[in-house]
């Protein structure tokens, strides 16, 4: 106790904790050899103590001795715990716990004697069952992570007998049902986890001292470029320590900032994270894509640039995509209405997508394109400056993708269906520029029929391919070679490229 008390002054809830452990195993061992010897030995012990007594009040020493030697390790338990206790400055606890059990021990005496007629088995039982009593709820208090010193095992996950049978290979799979994330077994387990986890954290000596300091470090003004739409300066910025940067509009280069957008108010619990914002061509909408509790599921909003107001349209059952704006509306990349059980745990299958035109309803979109063959495929929109080119990129994991096009009407930029022709995806008019999944091509930016690619084809250190889509044939050239160094990317801003 005196250990844990040191440990505590110092801060040292590790040490103090592994101190309460060991006190607690030791004591429970000394005290059940204590009680092997008692039990063993009990009628020798007896006699040297009261020496010789008539032969009716050795046999009822010798009940009532036999079941209070079981006590032994309960009250040796209990008087550890409350010693613990104790070391925390926490005298009350172990108080409260004594005074309960020993009503429990007087109402015992009370009913198994004179109601129960048990004589001395019947006041040794009741003393068995306060001391009991006392340990359990002490060790139980014990595991609290509310104390500075919690006595408590890491959870036991249940294995169960799930086995899977891969062509004749059978694979042990214990944990399975861990997979069910709505399972009440799963969430009490997480909960479990998540208690030893905290209570292990919170023992850091210096855990408070490295908070302040990176608070400290992280607490000054944050801005993003600002980007200019319609008579407008749009940018991010975080004063500080919010949990998400707040997006600003100002008036002209003079004009004073005002908050459009704060992803902090989307949810009251600040649940709800901003993933993505795009500007329409001209200038007047802005969509934004926000997901809720850390799911990959999002929901498109659009508001108007010019009053901040937010229109009816919500675009909801989209992953991995934001709002590709062209023409009266936008593209995005999303799923069939999914099963509520499986909401958070089904697997992604058969991405498609969407054309979108404001006003109008998610089930009236436009489906531009699927690929029903290859369910797994991850599928997302590219449109070019003019808004004459749209573009599929294709992917099945996290590297090597495939890139089709195909033309889009220039009066609306908008989506228009093609009649099959050879090389075409079917029902869907779109060609393949860049088969995949070899390497890794992504559009660069495309105008007056040609694009250009960034892609590790042929080139480990990165190059830019030009495509002239103009033709019936597409013509691919080398725009920037392959160097030396490693190219990661390519941008375009003021009319120039840069690599």
């Amino acid at each position: 106790t005196i250990v844990c008390s040191q440990y505590i002054g110092q801060k040292n809830l590790k040490k103090a904790t592994e101190s309460a452990r060991q006190l607690l195993l030791a004591v429970a061992s000394i005290s059940v050899l204590v009680m092997a010897v008692c039990l063993a030995f009990r009628t020798p012990l007896l006699r040297l103590v009261f020496g010789k007594v008539d032969a009716e009040v050795m046999d009822a020493s010798k009940i009532y001795f036999l079941i209070t030697s079981l006590s032994f390790p309960f009250i040796a338990l209990y008087d550890a715990g409350a010693s613990v206790y104790r070391a925390q400055g926490d005298s009350a606890t172990p108080l409260r716990i004594s005074v309960v059990a020993n009503c429990l021990n007087i109402t015992g005496n009370a009913v198994l004697i004179w109601v129960f007629h048990m004589g001395v088995a019947g006041a040794a039982l009741a003393t068995l069952g306060s001391r009991v009593f006392s340990a359990i709820v002490v060790l139980w208090l014990l595991r609290s992570p509310k104390n500075e010193i919690a006595v408590k095992d890491y959870p036991v996950a249940r294995m169960d007998s799930t086995v899977d049978d891969y062509f004749g290979t059978r694979v042990e799979d214990p944990y399975r049902w861990m997979e069910d994330d709505n399972a009440s077994e799963t969430a009490a387990w997480v909960r479990a986890e998540n208690e030893v986890t905290q209570h292990y954290l919170a023992q850091i000596p210096y855990r408070d001292k490295i908070r302040g300091r990176l608070t400290e470090l992280w607490n000054y003004p944050k801005y993003d470029v600002p980007r200019k739409v319609g008579g407008y300066y749009f940018f991010f910025e975080n004063d500080g320590l919010r949990n998400q940067s707040v997006l600003y509009r100002q008036q002209g280069l003079s004009g004073k900032p005002e908050p459009f957008l704060d992803p902090n108010t989307l949810s009251d619990q600040g649940t709800v994270a901003l993933i993505d914002v795009s500007f329409s061509k001209d200038d007047r909408y802005l969509a934004y894509a926000a997901a809720s509790a850390g799911s990959d599921w999002v929901e498109i909003r659009v508001m108007e640039t010019a009053t901040g107001r937010t229109l009816p349209d919500v675009i909801r059952w989209v992953k991995f995509s934001g709002a590709v704006w062209s023409g009266e509306g936008f593209y995005y990349s999303g799923y069939d209405e999914p099963d509520r059980a499986q909401l958070l745990s089904g697997q992604n299958r058969d991405q498609k997508v969407y054309y979108h035109r404001l006003g109008t309803p998610q089930d009236a979109h436009e489906l531009v394109y699927s690929d029903p063959q290859h369910p797994l495929r991850y599928l997302s929109a590219s449109v070019s400056r003019d808004g004459r080119m749209l573009f599929i990129t294709a992917t099945e994991g996290t590297s090597g993708t495939e890139i089709l096009y195909k033309k889009l009407d220039p009066a609306s930029a908008a989506p228009a269906r093609a009649s099959v022709s050879k090389g075409t995806t079917p029902g869907y008019g779109f060609k393949v520029l860049f088969p995949g999944f070899a390497y890794d091509y992504s559009l660069v930016y495309g105008r007056d029929g040609k694009a250009v690619f960034y892609t590790n084809d042929g080139a480990s250190n990165g190059r830019l391919l030009q495509a002239d889509l103009s033709g019936v044939t597409p013509v691919v050239t080398t725009l920037v070679p392959e160097g030396d160094c490693l190219m990661e990317g390519a941008v375009t801003a003021g009319g120039n490229l840069m690599v």
